[in-house]
């Protein structure tokens, strides 16, 4: 019993772990996307020059394939001090080449170049046989990439048309309002059975059994009360009083038979007793 008892414990245990981290994760996620959506309104209405502190981008070639794949969303961090970008780094810039000039394009560095403009950096897509035709000027750099959601841009693509949002505002407040109805049901179901089982319990009642009780009740009772009286019955031990406490009786005093004369005023006379005794007479 224990031991199913700490089973489903610790099935409840790990089911709400799962469902904070989904909720987590999804937060995370809505919090991303509204991001993306100000960002790329507010890239719209200051054009490709501006630079946002963090910016997302999704992927819409191969040139990056494997490590980034079409509808990846990058994560980009602008860069205000161009030196500390070495080879190897991903970033995303304004291409100046005769191919794709005036597209954003995220690329690797491939190799740093140091001209009598400045530094520049030689760009290559991953997915790419040859390096790209223009070197990338330091003032096209938008961002360095940090990290990439997978497929995120799927949900941007969706997001863009009008059923997109209508599905993903409608499919949650369902899912919710599916999930209250089907806990009411359960929480009827078993309010249900509880009433039942109290039912059934109070109709298997057995009058001779609450007799038998009842009589059990009543012995107890007097074999109470009997041990009582009997307690009470039992004679006291006597107690023989000490030495102490016996009282001596003492033996009545002979009355004397004197007669005192009224004394004189000087106070030395002594007193006078008169004692009339009958001598034995001759014959």
């Amino acid at each position: 019993m224990e031991d199913k008892k700490n089973k489903n414990w610790v099935i409840k245990y790990i089911s709400k772990v799962f469902s904070w981290f989904l909720l987590a994760l999804l937060l995370f996620i809505a919090a991303f996307l509204i991001y993306y959506v100000v960002a790329a309104n507010i890239y719209a209405r200051k054009g490709e020059q501006f630079k946002p502190k963090f910016a997302l981008y999704t992927i819409v070639s191969q040139s990056m394939v494997p490590n980034i794949n079409v509808y990846d969303v990058i994560f980009d961090v602008r860069v205000d001090d161009i030196k500390k970008l070495k080879e190897g780094d991903v970033i995303t810039f304004i291409s100046s080449g005769y191919l794709n000039e005036g597209m954003t394009v995220t690329h690797r560095i491939v190799d740093i170049v140091e001209t009598e403009e400045g530094l520049k950096f030689k760009t290559k897509g991953d997915n790419n046989l040859v390096p790209d035709a223009a070197l990338v000027e330091p003032g096209n750099i938008i961002g360095k990439t940090l990290f990439k959601i997978p497929q995120l841009g799927r949900v941007q693509s969706l997001l863009a048309t009008t059923g997109g949002w209508l599905l993903l505002v409608l499919l949650p407040a369902l899912i919710i309002v599916i999930y209250d109805i089907v806990k009411i049901f359960k929480l009827t179901t078993v309010k249900k059975k509880v009433e039942q089982s109290i039912s059934d319990n109070v109709v298997k009642v057995d009058p001779e059994q609450i007799k038998r009780e009842e009589e059990r009740k009543e012995k107890l009772k007097d074999k109470l009360l009997n041990d009582e009286e009997k307690h009470e019955e039992k004679p006291k031990p006597k107690t023989t009083p000490s030495n102490k406490n016996k009282k001596t009786k003492k033996s009545p005093s002979k009355p004397k038979t004197t007669s005192k004369e009224p004394s004189s005023k000087n106070p030395k006379t002594k007193k006078v007793v008169k004692v009339d005794i009958d001598l034995p007479k001759k014959k």
